[in-house]
């Protein structure tokens, strides 16, 4: 099931950035970096009005990604590049003045991530077979410097994809789909990131596949809480039972995301007993 937006972000008018990162729990160099990234995008936007109607929904992207990667343990550089990577995709600032201001190593990763976006050129609107595709990612992985450039790039396309409606028109929006569905959802799984590459695929497969999606998404709500519940019992009761002979161990589990769910039911798996554990 794809990830929810928490509610500061459903309500930006009453986001505030200092309270935000203070729930991100984060070292105190850090917090004051992503507060002054985070003011700098917003004058930025303020300065070209007329240019940034979408100054707010590009605000929330670079919040986002920022709290997409801190899930993920990432580094305070790799936090900062992705607040400030908005702005920087939407051509509001330059090379030499975040340099100045952020410094050389934030930009060298501003710019590998801006770099992967030559996807467009290597794979563009094209049918490709396998090994095409694979070449493709293949390629992403060997023309950036610092893997970090990946996980931003995947972060970024989250954020796309959550608001992928409101963002494009109907064609660029079944063009970006697709490339989240051949090349970084699979490039997710390569780099081992099974947390983005769950939600990469189970937004591709409810813009690709809108009616199986209203159909599995009906079916899980009905049985949601009997889900939880099995799979909480589940788990209490195995973490009881290998503590009894691991002195360490946790024990997590979950239900099925939606794209493995239609899969299974296309394969006659009744959906009453599709659990992931």
């Amino acid at each position: 099931m794809v990830a929810v937006r928490g509610s500061h972000l459903l309500n930006p008018q009453d986001f505030v950035i200092e309270q935000w990162c203070t729930s991100l729990k984060l070292a105190e160099q850090t917090e004051k970096s992503l507060i002054d990234a985070w003011y700098y995008a917003r004058d930025l936007m303020n300065a070209y009005p007329d240019e940034m109607k979408n100054a707010t929904l590009m605000l929330q992207s670079g919040v986002e990604m920022v709290e997409i990667l801190h899930e993920l343990n990432m580094d305070a550089e790799t936090l900062l590049t992705a607040m400030l990577f908005p702005i920087v995709a939407n051509k509001l600032t330059d090379w030499e003045s975040l340099k100045e201001k952020f410094g050389a190593k934030i930009t060298k990763l501003l710019k590998g991530v801006l770099e992967m976006d030559n996807i467009r050129q290597l794979n563009a609107s094209h049918s490709a077979n396998a090994l095409q595709v694979d070449n493709v990612r293949r390629m992403l992985l060997a023309m950036v410097d610092d893997f970090r450039c990946v996980i931003i790039k995947l972060a970024e396309r989250i954020t796309f994809l959550r608001d992928a409606e409101h963002r494009c028109a109907e064609e660029d929006k079944v063009l970006a789909v697709k490339e989240c569905s051949y090349i970084y959802a699979p490039l997710a799984n390569r780099l081992g990131i099974g947390q983005l590459k769950w939600e990469l695929e189970d937004y591709c497969f409810r813009y690709l596949h809108p009616e199986q999606y209203r159909a599995i998404a009906k079916l899980l709500q009905e049985r949601r809480l009997d889900r939880e519940h099995y799979i909480a019992d589940f788990v209490s009761e195995l973490s009881g039972y290998l503590r009894e002979n691991i002195e360490q161990v946790e024990v997590y589990g979950r239900p099925n995301i939606f794209i493995a769910f239609g899969v299974k039911c296309r394969k006659s798996i009744l959906s009453s007993v599709v659990y992931m554990m």
